[in-house]
């Protein structure tokens, strides 16, 4: 209400109890709206599946996953193509860190050890998917 009444450069933040509430509180200007219930879903998950995984969101109702994983020496994909790496199908790698270069890649992307992907998959195939990326 401030933010609309005064200055728009206010920022606002909102913790909401229902995560429905989250698209509603930013389409009337709430600047962040934070679900302590899915931030901490996120961080016990991300501890659960181990590794390096450095960060899960829950997407769709919690049926789906982004992932951020970092690629280990000796993984399946590392130095292979994506196209070429046989990726689950309900897997998909959205983006990648390389140092300090992002990049969204496509089936030619080699990715190699130390970068920092971002998946997509459905929760179900999660530690499938991860094993791609490992070397367990």
């Amino acid at each position: 209400l401030a933010r609309h009444l005064s200055n728009s450069s206010i920022k606002s933040l909102v913790r909401v109890n229902r995560n429905e509430y989250i698209d509603l509180m930013e389409k009337v200007g709430v600047t962040i709206a934070l679900s302590a219930r899915l931030l901490s879903a996120s961080e016990v998950l991300a501890f659960a599946r181990g590794g390096d995984v450095a960060r899960v969101t829950l997407l769709e109702g919690a049926r789906a996953e982004a992932l951020e994983v970092i690629v280990r020496p000796g993984a399946p994909v590392a130095g292979k193509k994506l196209m070429d790496a046989r990726l689950p199908r309900e897997c998909l790698v959205c983006a990648y860190v390389r140092g300090e270069q992002a990049a969204i890649p496509n089936g030619m992307t080699e990715l190699q050890p130390g970068d920092r992907v971002i998946l997509f998959v459905l929760k179900s195939f999660a530690n499938k998917a991860l094993t791609y990326f490992g070397d367990d």
